[in-house]
């Protein structure tokens, strides 16, 4: 997760470009943090900092909605 906020920054500054892959999982469960994706979400933010959770929650709806590949089987 802090690889994508590393992510979403470079982003933010222009100097990276990002098409997401979305493997083995729906793209709205990414963005909405539902389905198996959310569930193994939800229990590492329940480990984790207030501040590392929004940041993380910031990248995943600017990577999550940008427009991306969905490959193999969908959960």
């Amino acid at each position: 997760m802090d690889e994508l906020v590393k992510m979403k920054k470079c982003v933010d500054n222009g100097s990276l470009q990002v098409i997401p892959i979305f493997y083995k999982v729906r793209a709205s469960d990414v963005n909405r943090k539902t389905g198996e994706f959310g569930e193994n979400f939800w229990a590492l933010a329940r480990v984790s900092s207030g501040e590392q959770i929004k940041d993380w929650m910031e990248a995943l709806e600017c990577i999550s909605g940008k427009m991306g590949l969905s490959l193999g089987d969908k959960r």
